[in-house]
């Protein structure tokens, strides 16, 4: 490539035509934005606006994201295990988890960081499978399902085991469990189905691409959004705390089409297949996100769960208040 960016196969592009929008820019919802204010510290809010009647989001991408995490390290590496296969190793700081929750509330991992270090793990194997140096970069193109079964906390260390490994020069396919170590016994944290990952043309990633994972945190906060839109007064208690804490559940088969830069405009479609009827309770959408006329991603049943507080707190095992 001329400029050494790293990008999708060209066939893998597709258009896409807006909806017929009632005004002519997205109106921002404050206190759906609000919302997110309250469940996250601004280092981690996806989200500038949010449109509650056509469930629309918009999101900058900002320049000082995409240098960060494209120079923040997951994988340690491949350790041998008993039965002599390989996983990935990945030992969680507070660092992976920015503003995921509030400090008051509590500091959980996000789900995407498991996504990335899943993929990281299958294109590791894939580029050892198939004699590419180990530190060789790798795209996320898709999968079939993500199911997050436990939460992982900063201080946690965390196996991907991958298995199925199918490789075809730039093409790598598989699954991934992700294993919680250090418990009594491990605990599950994801189990990814059909997770596809290529080599791109040329061997430099620029700064300024987004990581595919990252995404999802983009889809996640939009959908957090129609959730609580319209909710802001019965969400909060009397210490303005939230009483729910939202729970990113799963997503079904998900393609990534485009390579997403600092300073992009992204929009967020969420087409919502099963509302959330109460305060709590489980969430389930199809999302799109779009750049201009271009499709960047399209996930199906992108599954979402608001939660008690402190249920959603002894689960992650904290109490509340407690920054991990």
């Amino acid at each position: 490539m001329a400029d050494g960016t790293p990008r999708y196969p060209a066939d893998a592009a597709r258009s896409f035509q807006a909806p017929d929008q009632s005004a002519a820019r997205l109106l921002q919802d404050e206190s759906t934005l609000s919302i997110l204010n309250i469940v996250y510290s601004q280092e981690a809010q996806r989200l500038d606006s949010f449109d509650p009647e056509q469930g629309i989001g918009r999101y900058t991408v900002p320049h000082a994201l995409t240098s960060r995490l494209q120079n923040m390290s997951y994988l340690n590496g491949l350790s041998k295990r008993p039965d002599g296969s390989e996983a990935g190793v990945v030992d969680y700081t507070l660092d992976h988890a920015p503003g995921h929750f509030r400090p008051e509330i509590g500091t959980v991992v996000p789900g995407v960081a498991a996504i990335r270090s899943s993929y990281e793990t299958l294109a590791r194997s894939g580029l050892k499978k198939e004699g590419y140096p180990e530190d060789f970069p790798s795209m996320l193109t898709g999968f079939n399902s993500i199911r997050f079964k436990n939460a992982v906390l900063p201080g946690n260390r965390v196996l991907y085991v991958p298995s199925n490994i199918q490789t075809d020069t730039e093409l790598f396919s598989g699954e991934i469990r992700g294993d919680i170590t250090g418990q009594t016994s491990d605990k599950e944290t994801i189990e990814i189905k059909g997770l596809r990952v290529m080599v791109p043309d040329h061997p430099t990633m620029r700064e300024r691409v987004l990581p595919g994972s990252e995404l999802f945190e983009v889809g996640a906060h939009a959908l957090l959004a129609h959730m609580f839109s319209g909710r802001d007064q019965e969400l909060l208690d009397d210490q303005g705390m939230p009483r729910v804490l939202p729970l990113f559940v799963g997503l079904g088969e998900t393609e990534i089409y485009q390579n997403v830069f600092a300073g992009d405009e992204l929009e967020v479609y969420t087409d919502i297949k099963r509302p959330l009827k109460a305060l709590t309770g489980v969430v389930q959408a199809d999302i799109r996100i779009v750049r201009g006329q271009e499709l960047i991603l399209t996930s199906s049943n992108v599954t979402g769960m608001s939660e008690w507080r402190e249920k959603a707190l002894q689960k992650f095992g904290l109490s509340s208040g407690q920054a991990a």
